[in-house]
């Protein structure tokens, strides 16, 4: 079928793999609502030192990301469901003003390795298949 466009309004749920929240009941699982990557920032990512490999389970891992996944998450988290504190709070998704941006203090309240979970599964979900590079 040749290369396909990326719809750049797209949004998509991702159920983080961390803890077996995977493996909860739907209806408990945490899952973060996502979208694409804005071209500036996907760019300056790969500009930056950022390389992709793929993992001998077919996962992509990113390498090398730092700030760079930074800016991803907070340009391309939009939502959360379920999220709930260590006393079953629930934790509600925060923007800063207009931009729709996960205020730092969100993005804080996610752990560490599902921030980079969250990087990857973004990353993975932009990048051309090893089958296109090569055409």
């Amino acid at each position: 079928m040749g290369i396909v466009a990326i719809d750049p309004d797209a949004r998509w749920e991702h159920v983080p793999r961390a803890s077996g929240n995977n493996k909860l009941p739907v209806e408990e699982q945490v899952v973060f609502i996502l979208r694409g990557m804005e071209v500036d920032v996907e760019m300056e990512m790969f500009m930056d030192g950022v390389s992709v490999s793929s993992e001998d389970d077919g996962r992509i891992k990113v390498h090398g990301m730092g700030k760079r996944a930074l800016n991803a998450l907070r340009h391309c988290i939009v939502g959360v469901r379920n999220f709930k504190d260590g006393s079953g709070q629930s934790i509600e998704f925060e923007a800063e003003g207009d931009t729709g941006m996960p205020t730092m203090r969100f993005l804080k309240r996610i752990p560490w390795a599902v921030r980079a979970e969250l990087a990857n599964t973004i990353v993975e979900r932009e990048r051309m298949t090893e089958e296109d590079v090569g055409k």
